[in-house]
């Protein structure tokens, strides 16, 4: 309890380690550190910085639980380190968040953090930023509305040095749909090269800039998204390619102004054009369909923001990419927090195993988290409980090391038959083909049909 706000920090654990954490403010979640959380925080700072020639200074308005301001400091190429919040408990908690001194963000010697408003930041500052990201609350939270309209994305474009980019989060979860295009509207009437992209599930970004030329060769793409790689947490999050940024796109200037011809932009004196009712099942019924990655991927195709920003080869390679963020939606909306049903999961799984390097997707694919293997690992020191043993599994499919992962599953394939199909699938990927047949044999021995479904076996 502070004197302006109530404040929660909850953490959640795995076999007894911290997870992850989510903050609570004024009775709403406000922002976590889970997987799903920092795989679209992260992309406030990983795609500009992807595009940005040579950044410099960047501008964080909106703490959170700093992963956004994690991802800031883990690129090394930024010189100053901007960061404002209206709370200093939040900031202040973010000791909790990040226990150790080299993993706080705000303990940069780069960062320099301000208690205030975030539009009077802006109004007062002489300061001009390669990157300013913005990822206030929900707009139709009290005093909030003022983040989102016209006039502060004016204020925004006019703090940004020139080629200088901005980021700002379009929580769709809480809009309706003409909500979010009022918000489009008054972004794209700013921001003349007017992006829109994926975060995670219907957590959206969008992004524009203030005259960059968006031109790079892939030369220049591939020096960028390696220095960025701490930032990326790659192998966590799911962005291990280029290809996969380039999946996230949902649309450019040109049909985002088609989409909201006929929509007012959100003015400071129209704070109404937001309805005071939450979102109906039909708005995210149509916020899904203008996410859903067959149309994005023809957007894709006919952009000319993307004809520029993404080098050709690039483009070309990043078009199957969009199946692979099918598989993510899928995975996000229908199957995270319970497991994964094998017989919905194998095709993709031995799709993605046998045409591509990805490792984290087939993981998740098996409801295989990094958060979840990082506590494992430092657990490793006490010995592997059997509970460990299909995480390890999965991570072994992943990385193709089909040998260990059959090791893996094998010790708990008479207590579970997903690890027994799992077994079967890393001997037979293994080449051990006998005895993988010999595998099924015995389940179909075992198997009852009135009591259970075959599941995924008749596949295998």
């Amino acid at each position: 309890e502070t004197r302006t706000e109530t404040l929660l920090l909850l953490r959640r654990d795995f076999q007894g380690r911290p997870l992850n954490y989510l903050l609570v403010t004024g009775g709403f979640a406000m922002a976590s550190t889970d997987v799903w959380s920092r795989r679209y925080m992260k992309q406030f700072v990983f795609l500009p910085l992807n595009l940005h020639p040579a950044p410099e200074r960047a501008l964080l308005i909106s703490y959170g639980t700093g992963s956004t301001a994690k991802a800031l400091t883990d690129f090394e190429g930024l010189r100053e380190i901007d960061i404002v919040d209206i709370s200093r408990d939040v900031l202040e908690l973010s000791s909790v968040v990040y226990p150790r001194f080299r993993d706080n963000p705000l303990l940069d010697h780069r960062v320099e953090t301000h208690v205030d408003d975030g539009r009077f930041f802006l109004l007062t500052t002489t300061k001009r930023y390669d990157l300013i990201t913005s990822e206030p609350p929900p707009p139709k939270h009290a005093g909030v509305v003022n983040l989102y309209t016209r006039e502060f994305f004016q204020l925004v474009f006019d703090r940004l040095a020139e080629g200088g980019i901005n980021t700002h989060w379009l929580p769709v979860h809480s809009l309706t749909y003409d909500d979010s295009r009022a918000i489009v509207r008054a972004y794209c009437d700013v921001f003349s090269d007017c992006t829109l992209w994926k975060g995670m599930g219907i957590n959206w970004m969008l992004m524009g800039s203030r005259g960059a030329r968006w031109e790079t060769s892939e030369a220049e793409f591939a020096e960028r998204w390696e220095a960025l790689k701490a930032a990326r947490e790659d192998r966590e999050l799911s962005v291990e390619l280029p290809e996969q940024l380039g999946a996230m796109f949902i649309s450019d200037a040109l049909t985002l102004r088609e989409t909201v011809r006929n929509v007012a932009p959100l003015r400071d004196d129209f704070p109404k054009r937001l309805v005071d009712d939450p979102p109906s099942a039909e708005d995210i019924s149509a916020a899904r369909r203008w996410m859903d990655t067959e149309h994005a991927r023809r957007r894709f195709r006919a952009s000319p923001f993307i004809e520029k920003a993404w080098p050709k080869g690039l483009r070309e390679r990043t078009d199957r990419h969009f199946e692979y963020e099918a598989i993510v939606d899928n995975i996000f909306f229908h199957e995270y927090g319970r497991p994964t049903i094998l017989s919905r999961a194998i095709d993709p799984l031995h799709e993605l195993l046998t045409e591509t390097k990805l490792e984290t997707l087939p993981m998740w694919l098996l409801s295989t988290y990094g958060d979840h293997l990082s506590v494992v690992d430092r657990g490793g020191r006490q010995g592997l409980r059997t509970e460990f043993l299909p995480l390890l599994g999965a991570r072994a499919l992943g990385r193709r090391n089909f040998d260990r992962a059959a090791r893996f599953f094998e010790s708990t394939r008479n207590s579970s038959d997903r690890s027994a199909f799992l077994h079967a699938y890393a001997m037979a990927m293994a080449g051990h083909r006998d005895r993988a047949a010999a595998a099924v044999r015995h389940q179909e021995r075992s198997y009852h049909p009135i009591r259970e479904e075959r599941g995924p076996w008749p596949w295998l």
